[in-house]
């Protein structure tokens, strides 16, 4: 946080992109939980993500978690101009 924090005027002039990596992620996708579990993991994940972005006061154009980033759409933009 504190790396965004001291370059935010930056990072809001570029092109940018957020990838979230948690713990709490595993537990979404652990085949094996029960799905409340896996539903909670699933809110835990979000709201750390909306924290982080509240506390800094940053906003990515995209953003994403490591199963949900690699689709077409992210793909064309990360090779876009």
């Amino acid at each position: 946080m504190e790396f965004v924090r001291n370059h935010l005027g930056e990072l809001n002039r570029m092109r940018k992109a957020f990838l979230s990596v948690t713990l709490s992620e595993a537990g979404v996708e652990r085949s094996e939980s029960i799905p409340e579990k896996r539903a909670q993991c699933e809110a835990d994940v979000q709201t750390m993500i909306e924290n982080f972005f509240k506390e800094t006061g940053w906003r990515p154009n995209v953003a994403c978690r490591p199963e949900r980033c690699c689709t077409a759409n992210t793909i064309s933009w990360f090779g876009s101009s």
